[in-house]
């Protein structure tokens, strides 16, 4: 048989052989056995094996029931490739120790089944991949089976839990879904268990639930949920990292537990906690993402804890809540539209480690044990005074978080000209604290303006509370305290309530058009006194009193301002407390205040002294509120129709503010005027001069620097000879302009900045940048020439450089016989010598550059004379003798040429010989 036969026969050989079927069934994975329907419910397909409840309950019940395998970690028992649909458990094994798997299997009961899907008990190693198990009580169920692992199965409409796992320690969890259940996973006394990659959604219950389950690592896991995504109890030491919680109530909750760790978390759009710590002592929380829940994160009672560099943004009711817990570390965290509240009935639940927070892009003002000082609120989007005493926060605006400002446990603090709006719960809140006064500030847009909880001996002066969702004035067990001259009004429940609260005064205080109550008194609210007050247009009642023992006029001759009194009697306070006015007054009832309208107001940036004055007129003035951009900054008693009110507009930043007075009279009329302010950028930039720049062409390192200055930098644009080559933005007055002025040709260029500020005002300067060529031309020597006269193609050939040639002179002798451009450093220069008599001559090359540098050189050039010699030739023949006289002129030159061209003629001989030998060769 020959090569080509053999290759045939083989090549025949294997069509056979991969064409034949070996006849057995392949039990593929999950997707090559069933088609999908409505998400996760299977059709069954012919691929499966119908059979009914598989019951093992001994090691030899594998081998017995013809289960392939040896039952060791390499070959285990494998049950695979089943239709099991039972109102039963349809997969029992107990008490066996061998490994096992099953997998590849259909588990239903066509109904609704009390019975659990699949069931382990105390059978260890076991392994359930690629199952789906639906319509039972749990769907899979390990009970005191350690070391089993659950990977790729779907549980679907179980009725209790998808996964359930009770007392199964150091199991495996991977790539698991569940659907429709009540709980998705449940672990229960199952330690250093993992979870992985695993998914519960639509789950009425928990997604996934750890009770009394130690040491466990959730990692990648997502849970959709009603209840709780993630829910931990009584299970320490215990590490999620990157789980989402999208859970309707509460994202990840952890209770009563240790040492438990969440890191890269991310909990959204759950109606109470993003993450919930209760009794779950020095538990780290890192990187975690909380947005749009309820509540971001609440520690309570919770100590130790460690929360750092978490993003907190958008929750409804606050960011980070520590409630009743104790030494706890907060930093860097960054929280957005939320902020950090506190809250606990001993001193030490308000101490904290809490520094390098931000609140909407402002630091976090957190101040704990100060005993003196001034803070300037402006610098924070939060303050927070912690057993402070003797500390006064001045000015600031805290918009958009939960909490404005808070006090806790504070002595003598005071809180002056700050505005808090559009908080979700306080404007100002203070709590457990003593003899502290707000004064001058506004409260408007908030759940409620102030809140004073606990505190005593409180003073309230000036203030303004307005348009609050609920109270604008709320103390609650608090003693002792007054409140004069502020302003309620417009608040959607009452302008000012007290309750459980005693011995307070009210008095010169502006109450109107609040949806309730404009002063209410709630139950255990004893001792109070109030006069002075003007009361009218409030919802349900101008005053209300359900406690016991207030006093509602000075007890001798001075009542409060009533708009809804007849005008004689006594005024009878609406409640069960019995409460009269002895001595009320009638409200005016006149016509409205007029205002006049100073004109409007424009200043440049910096200046001092401007301010806006209003004169109004009425014959009851009252108050008046002004208004910056429609909050409150300044308000006060309007005493007498004569009375001018001013305010200052200076320091105002560049821009255009609307100023608005309301003057209010005692009928609680009012009259309003609006001014523009416009702050300019009146003051051009600066700028320096640096020095003109000169340096030799090809140096480097070169540049120029301007350090221009001005409060509001805009951008700049630099010109080279009245062309741009840079600009860009000038963000700070301390920032210096560069500008490289490398790789310049030689001469002199213009370089001019323009610097604009905000106002458009603009600054320039400008520098020379002076190129120089310091480097001198380089030219070649060529040999001395020496020929014979009368010969030709003699020429002297000169190869010169530099980097900018320009112009070349040759003289013969000193005198100049050529000249012309040099163009190029590559470029040579000649000139022909011939036709030169008998003599020596001197002949002279300059080749100067573009900056004035130049070189030489100079080649003698030898004319020698001609030697003549005369040679006789005779020749003899029979008849003629004729004689020649040949002249020839004989000079070395010639021998060598004679010689050359026969070494040429060898050359071109062995040539041909070569070619001749090689084409013989190949021949």
């Amino acid at each position: 048989m020959d090569r080509s036969d053999f290759v045939c026969i083989v090549f025949v050989i294997l069509v056979i052989a991969f064409s034949s079927g070996t006849g057995s069934v392949y039990h593929g994975g999950l997707e090559s056995a069933v088609t999908e329907n409505d998400g996760y419910r299977m059709e069954f397909v012919e691929s499966y094996t119908q059979r009914a409840p598989i019951i093992i309950t001994s090691n030899g019940d594998f081998s017995s029931q013809g289960w392939p395998g040896y039952g060791n970690s390499t070959h285990p028992y494998i049950i695979e490739g089943l239709n099991i649909t039972a109102d039963s458990v349809c997969i029992s094994i107990t008490g066996t120790t061998v490994y096992f798997e099953i997998r590849d299997c259909m588990i239903s009961s066509g109904s609704s089944s009390s019975f659990n899907g699949i069931v382990l008990d105390n059978a260890d190693h076991g392994t359930i991949q690629n199952c789906t198990v639906d319509l039972h009580n749990n769907g899979i169920y390990l009970s005191s089976s350690i070391s089993c692992s659950l990977i790729n199965n779907t549980a679907v409409d179980n009725s209790d839990r998808g996964f359930y796992l009770h007392n199964a320690h150091s199991s495996t969890l991977l790539n698991n879904t569940a659907v429709d259940n009540n709980d998705g996973f449940y672990l229960y006394n199952s330690d250093d268990s993992i979870l992985t990659n695993n998914n519960a959604s639509s789950d009425t219950g928990y997604g996934f639930r750890l009770d009394s389950s130690d040491i466990c690592i959730l990692t990648n896991n997502t849970a959709s949920t009603y209840s709780t995504g993630f829910f931990l109890y009584s299970s320490d030491s215990c590490t999620l990292t990157n789980n989402t919680a999208t859970s309707y109530l509460t994202g990840f909750s952890l209770n009563f537990l240790d040492y438990c760790t969440l890191n890269n978390n991310t909990a959204s759009s759950n109606v109470n906690y993003g993450i919930d710590l209760y009794y779950a002592d020095t538990c780290t929380l890192t990187n975690n993402t909380i947005t749009n829940t309820g509540f971001g994160v609440n520690v309570w009672l919770s100590d130790d804890c460690t929360l750092t560099s978490n993003t907190i943004s958008s929750n409804l009711h606050g960011g980070v809540h520590l409630s009743e817990s104790i030494n706890c570390s907060m930093t860097y965290n960054t929280f957005v539209d939320n902020d950090l509240a506190i809250s606990g009935e001993i001193v030490s639940h308000w101490l904290h480690s809490v520094t390098d927070n931000t609140v909407n892009d402002k630091p976090l003002g957190y101040f704990k044990n100060l005993t003196s000082g001034t803070i300037d609120g402006s610098q924070y989007s939060q303050v927070i005074l912690a057993n402070c005493s003797e500390v006064t926060v001045e000015g600031g605006v805290f918009n958009d978080i939960s909490k404005g400002v808070q006090l806790g446990y504070c002595t003598n603090c005071t809180l002056l000209n700050t505005i808090a709006s559009g908080n979700s719960d306080y404007g100002l809140y203070v709590v457990d604290s003593v003899n502290c006064t707000l004064m001058n500030n506004t409260a408007s847009n908030n759940f409620e303006g102030f809140r004073l909880v606990d505190s005593a001996n409180c003073t309230l002066k000036d203030n303004t509370a307005i348009t609050n969702l609920a109270d604008g004035f709320n103390l609650w067990n608090s003693s002792g305290c007054t409140l004069t001259n502020n302003t309620a009004t417009s608040n959607v429940a009452h302008g000012f309530s007290l309750d459980n609260s005693e011995n307070c005064t009210l008095t010169y205080n502006s109450v109107s058009s609040n949806s309730e109550c404009g002063i209410t008194l709630e139950s255990d609210c004893r001792y109070s006194t109030l006069y002075m007050n003007r009361l009218g247009d409030n919802g349900l009642y101008n005053g209300r009193d359900v406690g016991v023992s207030n006093n509602w006029d000075d007890g001798v001759s001075v009542g409060n301002y009533w708009k809804d009194y007849g005008g004689t009697g006594t005024y009878s306070i609406s409640g069960t407390a019995g409460s009269v006015d002895n001595y009320p007054y009638v409200w005016d009832m006149i016509g409205a205040p007029t205002v006049d309208s100073p004109s409007d107001v424009e200043y440049s940036e910096g200046a001092s002294g401007e301010s806006i004055t209003w004169s109004p007129s009425d014959d009851h003035p009252e108050s008046y509120v002004i208004y910056r951009e429609g909050i409150s900054v300044k308000a006060g008693l309007w005493n007498s129709s004569s009375e001018v009110i001013t305010i200052s507009v200076e320091g105002l930043s560049i821009g255009t503010y609307n100023y608005t007075i309301m003057v209010t009279d005692v009928d609680d009329n009012s009259a309003t005027d609006e001014v523009s302010v416009t702050v300019v950028d009146g003051t051009a930039p600066t700028i320096d001069s640096p020095s003109n720049v000169e340096y030799d062409e090809f140096a480097t390192g070169y540049s120029i620097t301007w350090d221009p200055s001005d409060l509001h930098p805009v951008d700049y644009s630099i010109y080279r000879d009245e062309i741009l080559v840079k600009s860009g933005a000038w963000n700070s007055s301390s920032e210096v302009i560069t500008i490289s002025v490398d790789g310049l040709g030689i001469g002199t260029y213009n370089y001019t900045i323009i610097v604009t500020d905000i106002g458009g005002n603009i600054a320039n300067n400008e520098v020379l940048v002076i190129v120089a060529d310091a480097s001198l031309p380089t030219v070649d020597s060529p040999a001395n020439m020496e020929f014979d006269e009368f010969t030709t193609g003699h020429v002297l050939t000169w190869h010169p450089s530099d980097a900018n040639p320009q112009t070349f002179t040759i003289y013969k002798n000193d005198i100049q016989i050529k000249s012309g451009l040099w163009n190029s450093s590559s470029e040579s220069i000649a000139i022909a010598v011939d036709g030169l008599s008998v003599g020596t001559y001197n002949y002279t090359i300059m080749v100067t550059d573009a900056g004035g540098n130049s070189a030489t050189d100079t080649v003698f050039v030898v004319v020698i004379p001609v030697t003549t010699t005369t040679t006789t030739t005779t020749t003899t023949t029979t008849t003629t003798t004729t004689t020649t006289t040949t002249t020839t002129t004989t000079t070395e030159t010639n021998d060598m040429i004679l010689i050359l061209a026969f070494a040429g003629t060898g050359i071109a001989i062995v040539v041909i010989i070569v070619i001749i030998v090689v084409r013989k060769k190949n021949g």
